[in-house]
């Protein structure tokens, strides 16, 4: 299933790429001064608008909904417990706050599920927040993978962050069935080594999961 979805994307990445340097070149000829090469900032915040094309993300949603419900010799009981996070970097936006997000940011398991983590490349990565992490637990560490599965065999909260971009809010929560002690997590959280958007961020989560 997702050999085929990155197949998909690799293809739009390729497409995308030729797009954005026919538009530079494009901007280059209509330039009456000197002929210079684009700055990397620039560059950059195109490659970034290009990742985050909205018909790469639609391709991705049709693909994994084809794949996953509507595909013929597809373990559809299987495949409904494989919950997809993506690792988000947005241009657009003018907080920083939410530049960096995994995408979800709060997920909801039951014990045995899986969670498939894409995109911890570059300057992503997925790492747990030890203070809220169930005890006997394996911690997670991923980084320079395009996908990673992760299985959540016990019950609890699990927290994770950005290594590089933890601090601008970039936290996600995993509840795993049902526990009990979220007022002891809502403790830790407030008093944990944290920058503020990182705290903040496990607090917007925690409420959220109260309201649930």
């Amino acid at each position: 299933m997702w050999t085929s979805i990155n197949v998909m994307l690799r293809k739009m990445r390729l497409e995308n790429a030729i797009k954005r340097h026919e538009r530079l070149r494009e901007k280059r000829r209509g330039n009456t001064g000197p002929q210079t090469e684009p700055d990397e900032a620039t560059e950059a915040l195109e490659m970034a608008q290009d990742k985050e094309d909205p018909s790469r993300r639609r391709v991705l949603q049709t693909a994994v909904a084809v794949l996953c419900c509507g595909s013929a010799g597809v373990d559809t009981a299987n495949a409904s417990q494989h919950k997809i996070v993506d690792q988000i970097t947005d241009p657009t936006t003018t907080a920083a706050k939410n530049m960096f997000r995994f995408e979800p940011n709060f997920v909801e398991l039951s014990p045995g599920d899986e969670l498939v983590f894409l995109n911890s490349t570059a300057e992503h990565t997925v790492h747990s927040v030890k203070q809220l992490w169930p005890s006997g637990s394996p911690l997670v560490k991923i980084s320079n993978r395009k996908e990673v599965k992760v299985r959540f065999d016990r019950e609890g909260f699990y927290g994770f962050r950005c290594r590089r971009h933890g601090p601008y809010g970039m936290v996600m929560l995993v509840v795993v069935g049902k526990p009990q002690n979220a007022p002891e997590i809502r403790s830790i959280v407030e008093t944990m080594p944290a920058k503020a958007r990182e705290r903040s961020g496990f607090m917007d989560l925690l409420n959220r999961f109260e309201r649930v």
